[in-house]
């Protein structure tokens, strides 16, 4: 577990947080019994430490005072547990114990499911995928994808990145930084990926011969390129045609364009 702390390395508060980080993992760890959520909360730990130091007045108390503040993050993990838990008996008497009436009546019609590996963000230790009474929206998801596809030119988006407005107006140069950044990342990977052995798959070639047939070199563009600006523009109609929003805002007003930001003067 590695802490990123922002600030000059002799600043004393740093100093403190990094001698503390082994004892609050075992805190933690005592707390939550899992060895992944410790380190979770330890970070979020230092995060909220990190903005509230301006109310630790006395160095000395530290220990206690960042104490208190893992403790109440564990906690907290521990209620959203509790209330996964009541989510996912709730969901199971749903499908359990239909109500009494026409047909359809009790039953789900859709479920989006959370993954339930560890990462980075708290999921359902609901595990629905393998529950043999859920079922996928359509009976060949793959199928539907690639006419989705085919009929609007869409592959939605997965993911952004965001970046504080007063970070950019700072340092204009920076979304433009962390583009170059990714797409560099991504070269690399899929360098990588263009070995079969990497994946456990018989016909990995084949099939990724084939994605790239109906959806080009690159699926995964970054920024602001024809595919992704037509892929956003579907996206906000969509939700202003459902009453989401009130207007239809341009692409601009909600993304930059990374390849249009200034060079970095270091």
């Amino acid at each position: 577990m590695e802490a990123v702390v922002v600030g000059a390395q002799a600043d004393p508060f740093v100093t403190l947080v990094e001698r503390s980080l082994s004892s609050s993992y075992r805190l933690a760890r005592a707390i939550l019994l899992d060895d992944t959520e410790a380190e979770d909360a330890v970070q979020d730990a230092c995060l909220v430490a990190w903005r509230q130091r301006s109310s630790l007045r006395d160095l000395d108390r530290f220990g206690p005072w960042f104490d208190r503040i893992l403790i109440n993050g564990c906690r907290d993990r521990l209620r959203s547990r509790r209330r996964q838990r009541v989510r996912a008996r709730a969901l199971q008497g749903a499908w359990r114990e239909p109500v009494e009436g026409p047909p359809g009546v009790g039953e789900l019609d859709a479920v989006l499911f959370y993954l339930v590996d560890p990462n980075l963000i708290d999921r359902s230790t609901a595990d629905l995928q393998n529950h043999p009474e859920i079922k996928t929206l359509f009976p060949d998801p793959l199928a539907e994808g690639i006419r989705y596809y085919r009929k609007t030119g869409v592959l939605p988006i997965m993911h952004l990145v965001a970046m504080r407005r007063a970070l950019v107006e700072a340092h204009p140069w920076r979304p433009g930084r962390l583009f170059r950044a990714f797409e560099q990342g991504k070269a690399i990977a899929m360098r990588r990926m263009a070995d079969p052995s990497l994946v456990p798959l018989a016909w990995y070639d084949a099939a990724w011969d084939e994605e790239r047939a109906l959806l080009g070199p690159d699926p995964w563009e970054y920024g602001l390129t024809p595919q992704n600006r037509r892929t956003l523009e579907t996206m906000i109609g969509y939700s202003h045609a459902h009453g989401l929003i009130g207007r239809k805002p341009a692409v601009e007003e909600l993304f930059i364009d990374p390849t249009t930001c200034p060079p970095w003067k270091g």
